[in-house]
């Protein structure tokens, strides 16, 4: 689990507190009903993955996105092994900003943050996105993620 704070210019990208609930609750609702996955995380969910990353470190991590006080968005990290890879493989479930702070880098600065911090053993961060979020796609391009497999778009952090 990546379980220190990353400090950008454009926010503070951190572990969620119990006072940053409410407003994670608010953003995994807003996310699930822009990607239309039929899906009510509500409080119980995001409180039981918290407790899960909590309890099994190496799991994943949770990171919200802070600037002025406020919580703009949250990233969600679950970690799986990949022996095709040969290490640890971070698969970002999960990743929102507020639609009034998009398009001004945060998720960029946040997924240039998380590489340079990345575990040694982690060979890559992979996403899995719909092919009609051509914004998205773009963007993960640009950060020199290529397209895997299907929905897959994937960043290596190391040589394979």
């Amino acid at each position: 689990m990546l379980d220190y704070n990353l400090v950008g210019s454009l926010a503070t990208y951190r572990m969620p507190a119990p006072e940053d609930i409410p407003a994670l609750v608010d953003l995994v609702e807003r996310f699930h009903a822009e990607t239309r996955s039929g899906r009510e995380v509500g409080q119980p969910g995001v409180l039981a993955t918290l407790k899960e990353l909590n309890q099994h470190r190496r799991s994943g991590s949770w990171f919200v996105f802070e600037k002025d006080e406020e919580v703009i968005g949250y990233c969600l990290i679950a970690n799986r092994w990949s022996n095709g890879l040969g290490g640890i493989v971070l698969h970002v479930d999960e990743l929102y900003v507020r639609p009034g702070r998009r398009g001004r880098g945060v998720a960029t600065e946040f997924l240039g943050l998380l590489a340079k911090v990345a575990p040694g053993d982690a060979a890559a961060i992979r996403f899995e996105l719909p092919a009609e979020n051509r914004r998205a796609r773009a963007l993960l391009r640009r950060l020199g993620f290529e397209a895997a497999k299907g929905r897959v778009m994937s960043r290596p952090l190391r040589g394979t």
